[in-house]
């Protein structure tokens, strides 16, 4: 018995439902006939020529649902499943040249796995900081170690100035000095007062880079040419590049 699909999503679909109802392997072929591709789906037999090569749809595959039905939609692959795919996959990878749906399913399923582990890891942190008393509850660092950003002079650029670091920085150093400036005080006063806003502070106005030589940018939809990039090479004496306190960058010529 053989079925034609024009879409790979249905060919798959049933050879999933037909592999779990027949308990047999079913392939899925890729195939073109009359200037037009399709997939085959049939009963997979070890003999066939094409058998190295066509994909291979086994009962006991993962991602083959147990509710499936016949041209059924395959509900969304879980986490639990994504990890048994991979490494289905990646051990299929060893004995042969993945198909192209395969490989689709295998990167499908990395991606769904890398996902996860980010959103896990991203958790974790955030439950560490507010459990950790001894970690700052803004930018997650010690007491004596707060977040700081330097410029090629050393100076501090942005930092945290969280109040949960008073009295426990170096002095005198260039992070006690930005901790202890008016904006950085302002700041404190008002997250005591409970008033929205970030915990990081910028300087009025920082040196970021001394020589701005080349820079590439984008037009943007209401210029003449919208979309399209173009370069701009500086002459001596070249501009310099700071960092604003709204967090915004400006270029000055010298």
């Amino acid at each position: 018995m053989s079925e034609r699909f024009l879409d790979y999503k249905e060919a798959y679909d049933y050879a999933s439902a037909l592999a779990r109802r027949l308990n047999h392997d079913v392939s899925i072929r890729k195939v073109k006939e009359f200037g037009r591709t399709g997939y085959n789906v049939s009963i997979t037999s070890t003999s066939d020529s094409d058998y190295a090569t066509a994909e291979i749809i086994h009962p006991s595959d993962p991602i083959v649902r147990k509710n499936a039905t016949i041209r059924g939609k395959v509900d969304a692959m879980t986490l639990k499943e994504a990890k048994a795919t991979f490494a289905d996959l990646m051990a299929k990878s060893r004995e042969r040249t993945l198909t192209h749906p395969e490989l689709n399913r295998l990167r499908s399923a990395s991606q769904l796995i890398r996902y996860h582990r980010r959103k896990t890891s991203a958790a974790n942190k955030s439950r560490r900081v507010r459990s950790n008393p001894d970690m700052c509850p803004i930018c997650g660092r010690a007491a004596g170690s707060p977040y700081r950003v330097y410029d090629d002079r050393g100076k501090v650029i942005q930092g945290c100035v969280s109040d949960f670091h008073t009295g426990h920085l170096v002095t005198p150093s260039e992070s006690a000095r930005f901790h202890a400036r008016k904006e950085a005080v302002a700041i404190r006063r008002r997250l005591a007062k409970g008033q929205s806003g970030k915990g990081y502070s910028n300087p009025p106005r920082t040196r970021i880079y001394r020589d701005v030589t080349r820079i590439e940018a984008t037009k943007g939809d209401d210029s003449e040419y919208p979309g399209q990039k173009f370069f701009h090479n500086f002459k001596r004496p070249y501009p310099s590049m700071y960092g604003l306190k709204d967090g915004s960058l400006s270029i000055k010529s010298k």
